[in-house]
């Protein structure tokens, strides 16, 4: 059970709506890629961007409303920062940005903090740069929304303030 400000998830009973390994095939049917260079090594997926902006490869499904990301991801040395996810978001075709989207981080926002950030504002909402981050070490990502945005289609009061998760796995 997850429990959080006057919520509980029960997380067995959920429903699963994505659960696929990541493959040659379906990297290509399944993913697109906005950003830097992203290849299987290993079983894990793994991106590299030398560019001073976000490597970033997007689910092409779409999977708004209460939902939670759940994973396992590491950085890959030399790299030290930047383990990042988006959730209940859109890419900005025109601008080549994130439009509307939540985005967790690990050791990110260039000074190494764990947070929260609501796009396409780009504001961080909430961080620490308490969390003792081991570069290379595998951490076990959560990170989700409960009562979030809808698609663009459907009308949401613009005060509805969602309940965002993150949590991480030591």
């Amino acid at each position: 059970m997850l429990k959080l400000i006057g919520k509980q998830i029960d997380i067995e009973a959920s429903e699963v709506i994505f659960d696929s390994p990541i493959c040659e095939e379906s990297l290509e049917k399944d993913w697109q890629i906005y950003g830097g260079e992203w290849w299987l090594e290993d079983g894990w997926l793994t991106g590299k961007n030398p560019e001073n902006c976000p490597g970033m490869i997007v689910s092409k499904r779409d999977f708004f409303g209460n939902v939670m990301v759940d994973f396992e991801a590491r950085t890959v040395l030399p790299s030290t920062h930047d383990i990042d996810v988006m959730w209940n978001g859109s890419w900005d075709e025109t601008k080549n940005e994130r439009g509307i989207a939540y985005v967790a981080g690990l050791e990110g926002w260039w000074v190494g903090k764990v947070g929260l950030e609501k796009s396409p504002d780009y504001l961080l909402n909430a961080a620490t740069p308490l969390f003792d981050f081991e570069p290379g070490k595998i951490y076990r990502i959560q990170a989700g929304s409960v009562d979030g945005p809808r698609p663009p289609h459907e009308n949401i009061p613009p005060l509805l303030i969602p309940i965002e998760f993150f949590e991480v796995a030591i």
